[in-house]
C-alpha cells in the first residue's frame, strides 16, 4: 500500500470522527434538559475531551506515516 492511500484513508478517519463528534455535539445541545450554564459548562469540557482524542490521533498518524516512511526508506 503506497503512502498516500495510508495518508488519505487515515485523513478521511479523521474526517469522519470530526464530523461525528460534530454532529454528536449539536443533537447533545437540543436534547439537553439542564440550564444555559450547565450546558455551557458541558460543552468546554466535552471541547477539551475532543480536543484530546484528535491530537492524539494526530500524533498516531504522524508516527505512522514516520514509520512507514522509514521502512519503506531502509529497503
Amino acid at each position: 500500500m503506497s503512502d498516500y492511500t495510508t495518508s488519505s484513508r487515515i485523513g478521511g478517519q479523521l474526517a469522519a470522527f470530526a464530523i461525528g463528534a460534530a454532529v454528536g455535539a449539536g443533537v447533545a445541545l437540543l436534547l439537553a434538559p439542564q440550564s444555559g450554564e450547565e450546558t455551557r459548562s458541558m460543552i468546554a469540557r466535552r471541547s477539551r475531551q475532543i480536543k484530546d482524542r484528535v491530537s492524539g490521533a494526530v500524533e498516531a498518524t504522524r508516527d505512522a506515516i514516520r514509520d512507514q516512511r522509514q521502512s519503506t526508506t531502509i529497503v
